[in-house]
């Protein structure tokens, strides 16, 4: 199934990951300022979901929609979901109006603009992710482009908020279609060699 499947993943995923993969199917974007390639400019955030949200805009999506860029705390405090395997610390929200005197990348919490709710819990590290959207976004985005931001986290500037529920489609796609377009469009901005 995977052998069919398009991949377009960091320069730095394991190579397990990447044989799973036809090597035509294999898209490879440069990361934390990496320059194999003279003359292209990589871009990148500080999280997978962001860099995910950076190319997509870039590819000139008209129709972008985020689901697990939340960027906040779930209600009962979980940093990521319960099936997250190498994260998921859960915080005690009831010490929000606690001030410190130091700010913990990943311990400490603080509230910013919602999504869906007027305000919700995010930490430093998230709010790095954050801050770069908000910087980032407007510089990338077109005025035909949509972002839809359908998680119960944080607000991502120029998204609109929209339930799960509430997507509407009335166009079937066609998915063998969509893979040759999305082939085409990737070959466009693909290069099989490094630069010397």
């Amino acid at each position: 199934l995977l052998k069919k499947s398009i991949l377009i993943a960091g320069n730095f995923t394991e190579q397990r990951v990447l044989d799973q993969f036809t090597k035509e199917n294999v898209y490879l974007i440069e990361e934390l300022q990496t320059n194999y390639h003279e003359g292209f400019n990589s871009i990148s955030g500080p999280c997978v979901g962001s860099t995910a949200l950076f190319h997509a805009l870039l590819l000139h999506f008209n129709n972008i929609y985020t689901l697990g860029l939340d960027l906040a705390l779930s209600d009962d405090g979980h940093s990521h979901a319960a099936s997250h395997k190498l994260t998921n610390t859960k915080y005690d929200t009831s010490t929000f109006n606690q001030l410190t005197q130091n700010i913990a990348l990943r311990d400490d919490f603080f509230s910013v603009k919602g999504n869906f709710k007027p305000t919700v819990f995010t930490t430093p590290l998230f709010y790095s992710s954050l801050y770069t959207l908000n910087l980032t976004i407007p510089s990338l985005k077109d005025k035909d482009q949509n972002i839809y931001n359908l998680s119960d986290g944080a607000y991502i500037k120029e998204s609109v908020a929209l339930y799960i529920k509430d997507i509407t489609t009335h166009q079937k796609i066609q998915k063998k279609q969509l893979h040759k377009e999305l082939h085409q469009l990737l070959n466009q901005y693909a290069t099989t060699s490094l630069s010397s």
